[in-house]
């Protein structure tokens, strides 16, 4: 959190994520067929700005 407040201060970033700073991505739920589980992720961390790579997605059938 410190870093994130941290970067509010010097380069305006707004910790509630409405100026698009934080995506989602819905990995399950109730009207998925089946859920999704990430592998071989990687953090990249480039000062300001980090992203994750994904390497694999594992689809799971969920039971009926």
């Amino acid at each position: 959190m410190e870093r994130l407040r941290g970067l509010a201060r010097t380069a305006g970033l707004d910790l509630c994520g409405e100026n698009g700073e934080y995506h989602t991505l819905v990995l399950d739920g109730p009207d998925f067929a089946a859920s999704l589980d990430l592998a071989r992720t990687t953090v990249h961390d480039k000062g300001e700005i980090m992203h994750l790579e994904i390497g694999q997605v594992v689809r799971r059938k969920k039971p009926h």
